[in-house]
């Protein structure tokens, strides 16, 4: 049964506890290290103080800003020590999915977060499956970082324990070379009361083993048998509390961990799921409530917590054990480390910081609004001047040139041309790590064009500006023409957005403006992973669809991406310009998408369905009816600009 914290509270004293232990706890935090790739929070006019002056006639919208690695780390400290000033230890939890995401990765592979990380001391470090995706090598170059930001650091001089029960290396791997520090089960930590506390690493294993790159011979255990295994070696041992720290997601915690024997708290990570309550809801949608206490039948009780992703959120959890290491009571909150000092206003031309006093006066009423959650903090001196020597290499190394391009290829072609959209669905279908059979990807998506010469990672970030993510999912043949329909239906609607025209790979198909919708999708054919020919779609089998999150949501009238049961869905975290960075690294050379490959093979205003063969030119019969699709897209650009 899950109920909430407070309800727990109610009815559970909390005066007979003989151990008090906080947890202060990150996750999926995936190289978002500075402030401005972590939070912020869109306040509207309803919510905006009554007495704020300074808003040039009137405002209806500011923004605040919070999270950033090293206001996280101000925050991590100070809860640290108000919780020691009241009796309690306190462990620093991270629960993986460290790197990947941003450019402080593709550019510095681990390096800039490991510094970082080492300015948090961290007890503990769950590897999750991100840290595997440039393989065995790729996690082991990221434990030796953090084992040198160690030696060299008067705060943190040891790294924290990494910990993963369910990761068994191949016998050469570089795991296990004697430089890189050990992956060990579980640590068990003494208490001021010299009680000891056990804490045991998951990792998710089946979405590791698949859709990341651990060596061959690398194996991911079962998660559920290998922490029940560790649970049992220790409690042999005397320990009687045990903590998880797993990056298997929030479902599988309360589903899967929660019902181990012997477990009495699992931190979680994987999911990115912010806990909390209503107050907590003002800064996005929470998925439960913080903790979730889970009552097992036995009159137990395990609480389970998360911390949302990218460093925008602390995890501060406070647990009460009696005597005989049962769990009592848990409660806490997210913490939102807000900059106190910087609040925009949005709708001014141009937009500008309002001054201190009215500043101050907005970060008071976020305070109220998320009762007490929302919490000021400055950075971390420290923490800001490391990272500072990596943003400044960041707009130097930015000009890092990771592929060539052979020709010039515009961002507005189509029909019997490809254009630079279609590249880039090419570039996420081809990806290193993607295991998809097709891409789909919205065209308002891609920004700019690739010009012949060096591809730099600035030109992949010019082209793929948002911090939109790769996301899979499971469709059948009919959801994915479902799909195509809807999305040119919104690029053909008024209302609708002229970003919303589907680039694919893996796909082609013919498009008959004049149709009704269900009917404007024809010849839709499929050549999984680019990998054979091109043979019509099977509309009752499953592929696998490789898709950007902010169509996946769905937006941009992708609505049968919506349809799909989340189960089928599984969101990679990482970013769509770093996938097609590490597409160009692998290809080394960027080239038009042939026309035999391009998503749309024929453009057409009939009556009449299209039947001009998908490799043929117009002049089969219809040169009057088919268009280039550039000569609409021309029309939507016009558009755009003009907006």
């Amino acid at each position: 049964m899950i109920f909430p914290l407070l309800a727990l509270a109610s009815v559970v004293g909390f005066t007979q506890a003989d151990t008090h232990l906080t947890l202060l706890h990150i996750n999926d935090h995936h190289s978002h290290l500075t402030e401005s790739s972590a939070g912020y929070l869109n306040i509207y006019a309803s919510d905006i103080p009554s007495d704020v002056t300074d808003m040039h006639g009137g405002t209806t919208y500011l923004r605040a800003y919070y999270g950033g690695f090293p206001r996280v780390i101000t925050a991590m400290n100070e809860l640290k020590a108000s919780a020691e000033a009241n009796g309690r230890d306190v462990l620093k939890l991270h629960a993986g999915d460290a790197i990947t995401g941003t450019t402080y990765f593709t550019l510095f592979e681990g390096d800039a977060d490991a510094k970082l990380m080492n300015h948090a001391c961290f007890d503990v470090f769950t590897p999750g499956n991100h840290e595997f995706d440039k393989g065995d090598a790729g996690l082991a170059k990221f434990l030796k970082a953090m084992k040198a930001a160690g030696e060299v650091s008067s705060t943190c001089p040891t790294m924290p324990a990494v910990l993963n029960a369910n990761v068994v290396p191949h016998p050469a791997s570089a795991l296990l070379a004697s430089d890189v520090p050990v992956i060990e089960s579980s640590k068990v930590f003494t208490m001021t009361n010299n009680e000891k506390v056990a804490v045991i690493g998951i990792n998710i294993a089946q979405k590791t083993m698949q859709s990341s790159q651990p060596d061959a011979g690398t194996i991911l255990r079962d998660e559920k048998e290998a922490a029940q295994e560790e649970i049992d070696t220790l409690k042999a041992q005397g320990v009687n509390m045990i903590i998880l720290v797993t990056h298997i997601g929030y479902d599988n915690d309360q589903n899967w961990m929660a019902t181990l024997d012997g477990v009495d708290v699992v931190v979680g990570g994987d999911s990115h799921s912010l806990l909390g309550d209503e107050n907590a809801g003002i800064f996005g949608s929470t998925r439960g409530p913080y903790a979730t206490v889970i009552e097992r039948d036995d009159g137990s009780k395990v609480c389970v917590v998360q911390a949302w992703d990218y460093s925008k959120v602390v995890g501060n959890l406070h647990v009460d054990f009696d005597g005989n290491g049962n769990v009592i009571s848990c409660e806490g909150n997210p913490v939102f480390p807000l900059n106190p000092d910087k609040v925009t206003v949005r709708d001014a031309n141009p937009r500008y910081d309002l001054p201190a006093e009215d500043a101050t006066k907005v970060i008071d009423s976020l305070i109220a609004r998320s009762n007490g959650q929302a919490v000021p903090y400055p950075e971390d001196n420290a923490a800001v001047a490391d990272l500072a020597v990596f943003s400044a290499e960041v707009d130097v190394l930015s000009k890092t040139v990771v592929a060539t391009s052979s020709a010039n290829i515009g961002l507005e072609a189509g029909g019997y041309e490809s254009g630079a959209c279609d590249l880039v669905a090419q570039g996420f279908l081809l990806n290193p790590l993607s295991t998809a059979d097709v891409a789909i990807q919205n065209r308002g998506g891609c920004r700019s064009s690739i010009e012949e010469g060096d591809f730099t990672v600035n030109d992949a970030y010019t082209l793929l500006p948002f911090s939109n993510t790769m996301v899979y999912l499971e469709m059948t043949g009919q959801q994915i023409h479902n799909v195509l329909e809807d999305a040119v239906d919104f690029y053909l609607d008024p209302a609708g957005s002229w970003g919303a025209y589907p680039r694919a790979s893996g796909l082609r198909f013919d498009v008959n403006e004049a149709a009704t919708k269900g009917r404007r999708i024809t010849n839709l054919e499929v050549n999984a992973r680019l990998a054979g020919s091109f043979q019509p779609i099977d509309m009752t089998k499953t592929y696998s669809v490789v898709t950007n999150n902010f169509i996946a949501t769905p937006r941009d009238g992708y609505y049968e991406f919506g349809n799909i049961a989340d189960e089928l869905k599984v969101d990679s975290y990482v970013e769509y310009a770093q996938s097609f960075i590490e597409y160009a690294q692998d290809v080394g050379t960027l080239e038009k998408v042939s026309d035999e490959n391009a998503s749309t093979q024929v453009w057409a205003d009939t009556t009449e369905s299209p039947t001009a063969s998908p490799t043929t030119s117009a002049a089969s019969g219809m040169t009057s009816t088919i268009k280039p699709l550039t000569v609409v897209a021309a029309i939507g650009m016009l558009s755009f600009f003009a907006m």
